[in-house]
């Protein structure tokens, strides 16, 4: 398995994400910025979120190619997982990732998590080692599981 090097980019602006991603070097002639956005939702509304996906998925703010949101419910656990790109001058959300817990069980849907390699390394994969980062199902749940045991779930 190929390892994957990535910098976290350290904003310096007026607007951070939550966490960010990117390749180590920028391609010729684009700037530094992330690639992949990460905007975590606990008390945010869901219209304060969208509109953290349009500025990082927009050329002339964030220029991200991807964005991730991550909504944690805070009356029952229940984490809302959406993966965002740019079509057609438009944000469309390309998946959404539900995990919750019935009793003890935690169940997943739609996973693999997908960030398409292009979107995060801001090229084409030249090996085919070079595929797309897939979070399987049981990573999910243990991001979920970390975040209901601070919240007392």
């Amino acid at each position: 398995m190929a390892t994957v090097y990535l910098l976290a980019i350290a904003a310096v602006r007026a607007k951070a994400p939550d966490y960010d991603w990117g390749p180590k070097r920028a391609p010729p002639g684009q700037r530094i910025s992330p690639s992949v956005a990460l905007e975590v939702a606990f008390s945010e509304s869901d219209a304060k979120l969208n509109s953290d996906v349009r500025f990082w998925l927009n050329p002339d703010d964030g220029n991200a190619k991807g964005c991730l949101t991550l909504t944690i419910e805070r009356s029952r656990p229940e984490i809302r997982i959406e993966n965002w790109e740019k079509k057609e001058n438009r944000c469309h959300r390309s998946q959404v990732t539900w995990v919750t817990r019935k009793g003890t069980r935690t169940h997943v849907t739609h996973h693999p998590l997908i960030i398409p390699f292009e979107s995060l390394f801001l090229r084409q994969s030249s090996r085919p080692e070079e595929k797309d980062l897939a979070i399987p199902e049981q990573r999910l749940q243990i991001i979920a599981e970390t975040i209901w045991e601070v919240q007392g779930w």
